[in-house]
């Protein structure tokens, strides 16, 4: 079983992976509480995921099907352009929120803000080609775009966010979406 968890739901994830070791089940933990605190997680699962699971996630299949889980696998940080699509198809419809990811990392380095320490300090960008296929993919009409900057900090940034913009009125996706972007927002007529 995979499990991913905030530093607020470590508790809970906890309570659900002690119930699934409980009936042999094996439990793979990741997420940002995973990457940040490995050592109090391996406690209490089988295995620990690190950094971004895209690059891993296959060979963590792998080994449990040929019962060879390792105690912890490294993610790294994902190139956006080769992370596949969200498989919303999987997913049971009803929630008023679909999500969807167009970016990773942050250079600002808040005190307050994990991004940086997981994600990276490099501001990575999924092809707006990608971006509004999986758009489409989405069931739900109103959309959270999970992104912690959607926009960025520099003008080339702030520029593809506006060529992202663009590109899904055009698509005509007729869906409301909604998205965090730092105050910097507001130096940009033409973005707001």
């Amino acid at each position: 079983m995979g499990i991913t968890a905030f530093t607020s739901q470590a508790n809970r994830a906890y309570e659900v992976a002690a119930r699934f070791r409980h009936l042999g089940v094996p439990v793979v933990m990741g997420g940002i509480h995973a990457t940040t605190c490995a050592d109090e997680v391996m406690e209490r699962v089988y295995a620990v995921v690190t950094g971004e699971a895209e690059a891993v996630w296959r060979q963590v299949l792998a080994d449990v099907g040929h019962g060879d889980l390792q105690r912890r696998y490294d993610g790294g940080r994902a190139e956006l352009n080769e992370v596949p699509p969200a498989r919303h198809d999987l997913l049971p419809t009803g929630y008023f929120f679909g999500a969807i990811q167009t970016t990773r990392g942050c250079p600002l380095s808040c005190s307050f803000c994990s991004v940086t320490a997981v994600n990276g300090p490099r501001y990575r960008q999924r092809p707006i080609a990608d971006v509004v296929r999986e758009f489409r993919l989405v069931h739900e009409r109103a959309v959270l775009v999970v992104d912690d900057n959607l926009i960025g900090t520099r003008a080339e940034q702030v520029a593809r966010a506006k060529e992202l913009f663009r590109a899904m009125a055009e698509a005509d996706l007729r869906k409301r979406w909604i998205a965090q972007v730092t105050i910097n927002f507001a130096d940009d007529e033409e973005l707001m």
